[in-house]
């Protein structure tokens, strides 16, 4: 496998980007989420399916003071096999 010329290294602009992290294990999963411009990040845990995990972002996303109300509407697609 042909390895690029030079490393490509993500550049992280705390004050523009949405942080997020997913502990994830059979019965439940948590969610800590960092907004722009917020040094503290809110802790969430739900139960281990996919529907909850996008229910929580949908909420987050429409909550006055969640802060992605300002941001585009979280899209992905869950890996194969996922819950």
């Amino acid at each position: 496998m042909a390895q690029p010329a030079s490393p490509i290294t993500p550049v992280l602009d705390y004050s523009t980007t949405i942080i997020g992290a997913l502990e994830l294990s059979e019965r439940k999963w948590v969610l800590a989420v960092q907004f722009p411009g917020n040094n503290r990040h809110s802790r969430h845990s739900l139960e281990a399916s996919c529907s909850d995990l996008f229910g929580l972002i949908e909420r987050l996303n429409r909550s006055s003071d969640g802060g992605m109300a300002k941001y585009p509407t979280f899209q992905g697609d869950m890996p194969y096999g996922a819950p």
